[in-house]
């Protein structure tokens, strides 16, 4: 059945409630959004007075002065006595004081100096530099002894007494002006005394160093020849006697008494040294072999040959 043209519509109703809805829904939105509108601007009037109170604060200028200067013109109160300017005017004076320190807003005071850092590490060595200018000149050496003449063969005179040359000899002619201390005699450059005492090597030793020497070192055929025909016109018949020649420090090793090793010519008696009962250390001229050297035990007492170096007088 179809409605009549004057029937109300279906729904009609609800269609009017409808659009009255969204009527007072759209004036709802409309004061929200008045109201908001002006809530912001008191808003940003607010935070535009307090930044400027503050930065008036930061200036040097007091609150006072900066309502002042936010006063329209013409409605500054007198202070009697003050000369009348304008807000504008106060509140550059007040950034211009001298005991102002005008900052913008937002930044910070600088703080005290901190510590001092921890030093670094050292740095790379540098190049090296250019070498120095050459030093003066040392000062002259002593002068040296006198050489050799080894090719002019000459004779030593025994000290006997008789003036007979008991014992040839390659001594030097350039010796001739050097001398030995009283109880020694010369042969080439050295000087030699014979003990009147027996004593056991090492105190033989002791006492050659007593007086400034040290026990006789033969080390060539000339002098180990002068040696013994010495020991012949001053000592018993069949006595020994010590010289400076021992392996105390190494068993075989026969170093002298100024510390060089036996090298070269020597005049042990065959078979020796053998170190027998391994306790023969030290060396003699042994009477019994022929003035031969020979190792003894180094306790043995016996005469002994102390040695020194010739001098200038």
């Amino acid at each position: 059945m179809l409605p009549s043209k004057h029937s109300a519509p279906k729904y009609g109703w609800f269609t009017t409630v409808v659009a009255m809805a969204a009527c007072v829904l759209s004036i709802v939105t409309m004061v929200t959004l008045v109201v908001v509108v002006l809530e912001v601007r008191n808003l940003r009037s607010e935070l535009e007075t307090k930044l400027r109170h503050k930065e008036a604060v930061l200036g040097g200028g007091d609150f006072t002065e900066f309502q002042d200067a936010k006063r329209p013109d013409g409605d500054t109160e007198a202070d009697p006595g003050k000369e009348s300017l304008t807000g504008k005017e106060n509140y550059h004076r007040s950034k211009r004081s001298a005991n102002s320190v005008t900052m913008p807003i937002g930044s910070c005071l600088q703080g005290l100096p901190g510590p001092p850092g921890v030093p670094g590490r050292d740095g790379l060595p540098g190049r090296d530099g250019q070498p120095g200018a050459a030093g003066s000149p040392g000062r002259d050496g002593q002068p040296g002894r006198d050489g050799r003449d080894a090719g002019q063969p000459c004779t030593v005179s025994s000290p006997g007494g008789d003036g007979r040359d008991r014992q040839p000899g390659t001594a030097c002619p350039g010796h001739g002006n050097l001398t030995c201390p009283s109880g020694y005699v010369k042969f080439q450059d050295r000087c030699f005394k014979f003990s009147s005492d027996k004593q056991n090597y090492v105190d033989a030793r002791s006492a050659c160093q007593a007086a400034g020497a040290r026990l006789a070192m033969p080390k060539d055929q000339a002098t180990n020849d002068f040696l013994l025909a010495n020991q012949l016109t001053r000592y018993p018949s069949g006595s020994s006697a010590w010289f400076g020649l021992t392996d105390l420090a190494q068993e075989g090793t026969w170093v002298w008494e100024d510390g060089t090793p036996l090298t070269g010519w020597s005049y042990w008696y065959p078979g020796r040294p053998d170190d027998y009962q391994s306790a023969e250390d030290c060396g003699e001229w042994e009477a019994g072999y022929g003035y031969r050297w020979n190792d003894n035990p180094c306790y043995v007492s016996q005469y002994y040959v102390c040695e020194a170096s010739a001098a200038v007088p």
